[in-house]
């Protein structure tokens, strides 16, 4: 009885076998590893791009800043005739887009003690062209006057002493001037109408030669120069001035064009074939 009481025990007594892992399912290190690898790759094309944009921005920065300028810029409203100083300018710092004419802080001496040709707005970038050098008492000895009457046709409004205008050879209509085929007006200059009376005439002070091209009219074929105002947004930009100037001619060039055929197909007898 006790032999078998302990050969049970025994029985009882033996540790169970562990279970054995399964086998590794084939490809799923392979696929683990490949993900990584592939993650890997990633972050290091994301900070090749992140350096590559870093760098480029360093050197788009640093171009910006060597083109950028120190210009003038009005600080306040500059009057017709106004002797102008420091305290009416500032200084900024622009990149020029060659379109603006500008004047450089460094040289700001050049216009102090100059007179402004016309009105200027504040906020203006400045150039050397808005002013003039006043008439000293000496320049104005051995002046002559003379009163220029001017057309007034093309103008809408009233005139201003502060304007800053077209003179315009009138030209000459189809079927008038020499061989009766006339001639188109067109720009002899532009300039501030200083000396205006009456809103209709200038009354100037100069000296000889000038003095008598003005009295002849000798620019403007011996008549009276029309007068024709330069939109005033535009007029402190030497480039676009130029370009209305050149714009302006070629509109009087077709308007005088379309004049001649009307008349030519009209059988006007004045009017050379």
């Amino acid at each position: 009885m006790a032999s078998n009481v302990t050969k049970e025990a025994a029985v009882y007594e033996q540790p169970p076998i562990p279970a054995l892992p399964g086998p590794p399912v084939p490809g799923k290190k392979a696929r683990k590893e490949g993900s990584t690898s592939s993650r890997r790759v990633f972050w290091v094309l994301i900070s090749v791009v992140m350096l590559a944009v870093s760098v480029g921005g360093f050197y788009y920065l640093a171009l910006r800043a060597d083109q950028t300028r120190s210009v003038l810029v009005t600080a306040a409203e500059i009057p017709a005739g106004t002797e102008v100083s420091q305290e009416h300018f500032k200084a900024v710092s622009v990149v020029p887009n060659g379109e603006v004419e500008y004047l450089s802080s460094s040289r700001a001496d050049a216009i102090y003690g100059q007179q402004a040709r016309g009105y200027i707005p504040v906020g203006v970038t400045v150039s050397a062209g808005m002013f003039v050098e006043p008439v000293t008492e000496e320049q104005q000895v051995g002046l002559l006057e003379v009163v220029v009457p001017l057309d007034t046709e093309l103008v809408d409004g009233e005139l201003a002493a502060t304007d800053y205008v077209l003179m315009l050879d009138p030209g000459e209509p189809p079927g008038s001037g020499e061989g009766g085929r006339g001639r188109a007006r067109f720009v002899v200059e532009t300039r501030y109408l200083d000396g205006l009376e009456d809103g209709s005439q200038l009354r100037l002070r100069l000296p000889p030669n000038e003095w008598s091209r003005w009295r002849r009219l000798e620019d403007f074929n011996g008549q009276t120069p029309q007068v024709m105002k330069i939109p005033s947004d535009i007029i402190h930009d030497e480039q676009r001035v130029a370009q209305f100037v050149a714009d302006m001619n070629q509109v009087f060039e077709t308007e005088f064009l379309t004049e001649l055929q009307i008349a030519l197909e009209s059988g006007d007898q004045n009017v050379a074939g």
